[in-house]
């Protein structure tokens, strides 16, 4: 599977640096720039540890057939093709754009709420070059826990800041930071 956010949009951070220097009692300007980078790395974390897309984004997602999961995993591989389901990578979905197997438009079967699951009407055949499923989908919503993650992931970036942190880690992160990331949940956002 490979997915990718759509270019050109234009994503707002769910934090700004002004809101954050209100949680931390920061009333300084001089680190606004690192401030707002944090913000970036925190939420691009957030997102990539949870599943959950902290702001609404259309994303691109290309499944081959191996990708597929399945309710009967005795007809994997049955007859070359799979009657498996596609899970999107991200949740909550709040919509999907369009369903392609070989870049030709298909209807689909879909289940799940927040996660997100599709089965294309079209079949994906084995051996077959350039046959895979592309979809189009939309993710992410306000969430003021995944908000309140964001502040304290950057608290602490902020306040180690000495230390050359330059890639976001769950050992790098306070207890209790860990602890509130853990308990969110891909089906609900909380």
């Amino acid at each position: 599977m490979q997915v990718r956010v759509k270019s050109g949009q234009n994503i707002s951070e769910p934090v700004s640096a002004t809101e954050f220097k209100t949680f931390v009692g920061y009333s300084g300007t001089d680190q606004d720039s690192l401030i707002t980078s944090l913000i970036t790395a925190a939420r691009e974390f957030l997102e990539s540890e949870t599943g959950l897309s902290c702001v609404s984004k259309s994303y691109q997602c290309e499944f081959d057939r191996w990708d597929m999961i399945s309710d009967d995993l005795s007809r994997i591989g049955y007859n070359g093709y799979d009657d498996g389901w596609f899970r999107l990578p991200f949740s909550p979905v709040t919509s999907i754009t369009s369903v392609e197997i070989a870049s030709v438009a298909t209807t689909y079967s879909q289940r799940g709420l927040k996660t997100v699951e599709i089965h294309p009407d079209t079949v994906i055949q084995t051996g077959t070059t350039g046959n895979i499923c592309e979809v189009e989908f939309v993710a992410g919503e306000y969430n003021g826990t995944m908000k309140n993650a964001i502040l304290r992931i950057v608290s602490d970036l902020f306040n180690n800041r000495e230390d050359n942190v330059s890639d976001v880690s769950m050992s790098s992160l306070s207890f209790d930071t860990q602890r509130l990331i853990s308990g969110l949940s891909i089906n609900t956002g909380f």
